[in-house]
Formats: C-alpha cells, structure tokens, sequence
C-alpha cells in the first residue's frame, strides 16, 4: 500500500508538468527547470547556509535566473529559528534580453513542530530586492526604471512533511504566498505558489530532493508556471 501511494506522488511529480504544458497556451515561458545546490553546517545553536541556484527557461533552453545565497540561523528555543540571508542574483530581462544584477536581503523567522510521523514548518521570511537599471535604456536615452525598486516582498510558507517507517523517502506538501508590501500603487498578494515534494536521504550526509511548483500569479500580465526542480543537499 505504501509503495503504491509513492508510486503515485512520483507521477504527480514528473509528469503533471508535462501534461500541463502540452497544453496550448498564449504565454510563452510558462514551464521552467530549477536546478539547486546546498551545503549545510549545524554548529550549536547556529547554522551556516549557502545555495547555489539555476533556473531555466523549459528544459535548460534558455537561463532566467543565476543565484549564489549565503545564510545564517540561530535557535532561540527548541523548534524556533530566526535567519538572516544575502542573494547575488543574475536576472534575465526579456524586455530589454540581458542580464542584470539584483540584490537581496532577507529576514525569516522559522517554527517547527512534529506530531507522530508528521513534521510541520511555518516560515515567515521578509525579503528586500535591489534591481541594477543601468543597461534599461530606452530610443530617447533615458533609463526605464522599475515600477518598484527596491522591492519588498513578505512571503508566508507553511510546509508538511510525513515520515514513513523504514523507507528512505520523504513527502512533504508546501503552500506559500508572496505579498508586496512598498508597492505605490497600493499592496496586493503577488501570488501562490504549491510545491510537492520527495526528499531521497542517500547517507547521513547527501540528500536529493525531487519537487514541482505550481506558481499562481495574481499580478496583472504575469503568466502562471510550472516548474520541475532537482536540489541536492550536503549537510556537514
């Protein structure tokens, strides 16, 4: 019963994507590939974090955005974490089709709590980005700036995770939203996004993950997507 179940969140994992964009659809760019890397080290109360992230365009036709991520978290309480983090991006304009530079800084408070197999996380995390205009020049050679810039953005995920006894895979469901909250036109939530996921524990040190976002725009002119992600873990 318990490999048929696994049978199952393995499909909705690998091939929902597939199904959802052969679908026709007027928005182009609406499926993308997540490739991530992370290295971990507990020392007492603190952990040390970095990331290493690729994001593409379909299957690696075209990058949208490069990320290196440095964090640091500290326990106040057992299952009560608070975090800082810095994120070096490299972003891809279509309006303008280059790369820009953006910056951000991020504050999260982290609370866990487990019940029997299940494992519960609420994350509230607060995000400032910092958007390079330099290369956004327009005929008349002004530069077009963004609507919102530096942008700051509060995103709320709750995650659930089971345990099953004796097999090496972790489900776990997650659902996020991303809120503006400096937007001059009046804040609004941004969007949804709901995340599947299978985590694969090789040895006490290496995991794989397998996951699939779904990310529900509310923002007029943003196309939903879907994205099909592989992130690998090394915990020290």
């Amino acid at each position: 019963m318990v490999s048929h179940f696994i049978r199952k969140i393995f499909f909705l994992l690998v091939l929902v994507p597939f199904v959802l964009t052969a679908q026709e659809s007027e928005v182009q760019n609406d499926f993308m590939t997540w490739t991530t890397f992370d290295l971990k080290k507990d020392l007492n109360k603190w952990s040390l974090g970095t990331e290493i992230e690729l994001r593409e365009f379909g299957f690696f036709e075209k990058t949208q955005r490069f990320s290196a991520q440095l964090g640091i978290d500290y326990s106040l309480v057992k299952g009560l974490e608070i975090g800082t983090s810095y994120t070096l991006m490299r972003f891809y304009d279509a309006k303008y089709d280059d790369y820009q530079t953006r910056n951000r800084y991020s504050l999260l408070l982290t609370g866990k709590l487990k019940a029997g197999r299940f494992a519960f996380t609420l994350r509230e995390k607060g995000e400032l980005t910092t958007k390079d205009e330099s290369d956004r020049i327009r005929d008349n050679g002004k530069v077009d700036t963004y609507r919102i810039n530096p942008e700051l953005v509060w995103r709320n995920r709750l995650k659930a995770e089971y345990d099953i006894k004796g097999f090496p895979l972790v489900p776990a469901l997650l659902a996020e939203t991303f809120y503006e909250l400096n937007n001059p036109d009046g804040n609004q939530l941004e969007k949804v996004r709901y995340t599947l996921s299978l985590e694969y524990k090789l040895n006490k040190m290496h995991y794989l993950e397998l996951y699939s976002h779904y990310n529900d725009e509310f923002i007029e002119g943003e196309a939903d997507t879907y994205v099909l992600g592989l992130g690998y873990t090394i915990k020290l």
